[in-house]
């Protein structure tokens, strides 16, 4: 049982003394900042991506592109010139975690259509392209971070 839980259960046993508890409990307000919102986990995650593309030597052009057809997390260009559409998923939980599984059909249809209005827009017909990705796990232990890449994951 967590933390909060036996402070829920306390409060609803204590009725009012509960906001007592909630204000000066050291260990409430200690699990209260653990807690991620799921805005602030998939923002680190694309900035880690981010961090971790650049590395391997990719050179990012887009962040969170904004279109008609949805929203591209990231475009990168890789060291043989193709233009890469990176989808990233961030999710807290063990190292089991699986957030690639939650790129299902629909999305990658919107991803494609996202991606071929860049294309239409900018003018980049002939560019060679692909789509990528990467996936983050943050752990609920608050180890380090597991970053995994999946190139060319779909067509």
């Amino acid at each position: 049982m967590s933390v909060r839980s036996i402070f829920r259960l306390m409060v609803a046993w204590l009725g009012g003394a509960g906001r007592f508890l909630r204000r000066h409990c050291r260990a409430w307000r200690a699990a209260r900042r653990r807690r991620w919102s799921t805005a602030k986990v998939g923002r680190s995650g694309e900035q880690l991506a981010a961090r971790y593309l650049r590395r391997r030597g990719y050179r990012i052009v887009g962040r969170q592109v904004q279109l008609s057809a949805g929203e591209i997390d990231l475009i990168a260009v890789s060291s043989d010139r193709h233009l890469i559409f990176i989808e990233v998923k961030s999710r807290r939980g063990t190292r089991d975690t699986r957030p690639g599984t939650a790129v299902g059909r629909r999305k990658r249809a919107r991803l494609r259509r996202a991606a071929y209005e860049f294309l239409h827009r900018r003018r980049l017909g002939g560019c060679g392209i692909r789509f990528d990705v990467l996936t983050v796990v943050w752990p609920i232990d608050g180890g380090p971070p597991l970053v995994r890449h999946y190139p060319a994951a779909f067509d």
